[in-house]
């Protein structure tokens, strides 16, 4: 009997022995794998290049695609993992919000970036989101921080993992692009100030500008100097009508002048923009050192106010065949200077885009009525709510569907501003194109409500009802949306299927047409390629991210 009970403990011992060699065994190997790839350059990427596309619209990606290059659309299409439509679930949605909710990993009730323009009740007139007059503008008198981020970006984490060695850039045609892009702890922001034309950044970064930005300014050749006499025309033959929904494709001619603004409403300024981002990369040594680098760029596909066939004509087709020069003479430099391989991409689109109504008029002649005016909105509230509490100036302004109340003369009242929001909101929801109107503060209303409505208010946001309009109106611009050059006439925003695509480091060329990521899904995925901590963990990486690294 102690012959056998010797023979199961060394039978056992042998078992544990053997099960515990197989498990060093196989963690030694781990560990030298893993400590090899700390040595290899592509444990990481040493860039990531982040390129985000205002406006970029999938269903135009797509069907002007018979005009482009092999070295640009083509080549993040045709070898990159591409989700065709993001879920921003936002509403109402600009580029400032949709720019901070990619960087984040979240929504604007968490990053708190509503909009690009925010209503001062004080002076009654909007100002930037990102304007702050405590930092100097350097080669601007316009004063700009990113401390109305209320959390970090992606590039914000890629600082604090690398304790400060990894360089953080962004490049944008206007400040809230650049700013909310690149971060608080980005090396520096930059955008084109509408005076002069010259690159500007914010003293909040840093008060001296890289040799090659100094030197695109002082040229002879930068851009203000450039814009006497502006013309933006076709940049190559007009294909014909690729779209069945416009009426002639002739060559257009628009004259820019020497307005900075209305030349960065244009494609033109998206050469702009990769000039830049090229000096980047050639001079900035991206491909020295062990630490990743992170270099934000926006572009802008925005509709041009003064098209003729503002959504789908020649001027549409040719800011997409210009947007392929753009990527191609990007991603060529990225290559040539430290390899593609080494590079992780990642386009996005804005998840929206803008709509002037067009000059159509019904079978019968008519023309349609589906018109909202925010001056009338107002008018007709104001009247209700004198006709409930008394003689007064009840409304101050209507901005970006928010509705801001005479907080002062409700108080002056000793009226319940919960009572009065309800009020208020339950008559404007009865009016013609309103889907629907909710009380800002009043936390209760949240339930049942669209999310997508609760998910682009912020704790500090100050308006007291916010307005759903129904799909197909359009909005008359009003006096307090004159900032918003964006609004031309009457227009309308609506969601649209906007694409994220990761390219380059040797990512899986795949097309994940069946599902519609949400945007918090972004900015982890980028941190799970980058090992550092994601802004936001409320979401998991992407399949397109996670099965490269796990077949790795």
């Amino acid at each position: 009997m102690a012959k056998q009970k010797q023979i199961k403990e060394n039978s056992g011992g042998h078992s544990t022995r053997g099960i515990l060699a197989s498990l060093v065994a196989v963690l030694s190997v781990a560990m030298n794998v893993y400590a090899g790839s700390l040595t290899s350059p592509t444990h990481t990427p040493r860039l990531l290049l982040c390129i985000s596309v205002d406006q970029l619209r999938s269903d135009l990606l797509i069907g002007f695609s018979p005009l482009y290059s092999q070295e640009g659309w083509r080549r993040i299409l045709s070898g990159g993992a591409v989700y065709p439509s993001v879920d921003f679930d936002v509403y109402p949605l600009d580029v400032a919000s949709a720019i901070a909710s990619i960087y984040t990993g979240e929504y604007p009730s968490m990053h708190g970036i509503g909009a690009s323009l925010v209503y001062d009740e004080e002076t009654n007139k909007c100002s930037s989101v990102v304007e702050d007059s405590n930092y100097m503008g350097n080669y601007t008198s316009e004063r700009y921080s990113p401390l109305a981020l209320q959390m970090s970006t992606i590039g914000d984490e890629l600082k604090y993992a690398s304790a400060g060695r990894s360089s953080v850039y962004s490049i944008a045609p206007n400040p809230e692009e650049a700013i909310l892009a690149g971060g608080q702890e980005a090396d520096a922001a930059y955008w084109i100030e509408n005076d002069k034309g010259r690159w500007a950044t914010s003293t909040y970064y840093t008060k001296q500008l890289p040799w090659f930005v100094e030197k695109a300014n002082s040229t002879p050749n930068n851009i203000g100097a450039l814009l006497s006499g502006k013309t933006w025309k076709n940049s190559r033959k007009v294909e014909g009508q690729l779209l069945p929904y416009t009426g002639t494709f002739a060559p257009f001619y628009h004259k820019i002048g020497e307005s900075v603004e209305q030349y960065k409403k244009t494609p033109l300024v998206n050469d702009d923009v990769t000039n830049l981002a090229i000096s980047f990369v050639e001079h900035y040594g991206y491909e020295l050192g062990t630490s990743p680098h992170m270099l934000s760029v926006v572009y802008t596909a925005a509709p041009y106010p003064g098209a003729m066939d503002y959504e789908q004509g020649a001027e549409m087709q040719d800011a997409y065949v210009r947007l392929d020069s753009n990527i191609a003479r990007l991603l060529n430099a990225v290559e040539r200077k430290i390899g593609l391989s080494n590079c992780l991409v990642m386009l996005s689109g804005t998840g929206y885009s803008s709509y002037r109504q067009p000059p159509v008029r019904s079978a019968n002649g008519k023309r349609s009525t589906r018109n909202f005016s925010p001056e009338r909105c107002k008018a007709l509230l104001n009247m209700y709510l004198m006709a409930v509490y008394g003689q007064g100036q009840w409304i101050k302004s209507y901005r970006n569907n928010y509705i801001y109340l005479n907080r002062s003369l409700v108080e002056e009242r000793k009226l319940s501003l919960e009572e009065v929001q309800i009020k208020a909101a339950q008559f404007t929801s009865e009016m013609a194109g309103v889907a629907s109107c909710i009380p800002v503060l009043s936390r209760k209303s949240y339930i049942g409500i669209e999310q997508s409505l609760a998910n682009g208010i912020h704790k500090q946001e100050k308006a007291d009802l916010i307005l759903q309009i129904l799909p197909g109106w359009y909005v008359e611009p009003n006096i307090i949306d004159i900032r918003d050059t964006s609004l031309q006439g009457k227009y309308r925003k609506m969601p649209c299927d906007s694409p994220v695509i990761f390219f380059g480091w040797g990512i899986k060329a795949a097309i994940y047409a069946d599902e519609k990521p949400s945007v918090r899904r972004i900015a982890p995925s980028l941190a799970h390629v980058l090992r550092i901590r994601p802004p936001c963990n409320r979401d998991i990486p992407l399949p397109a991210i996670t099965g490269r690294l796990l077949s790795k």
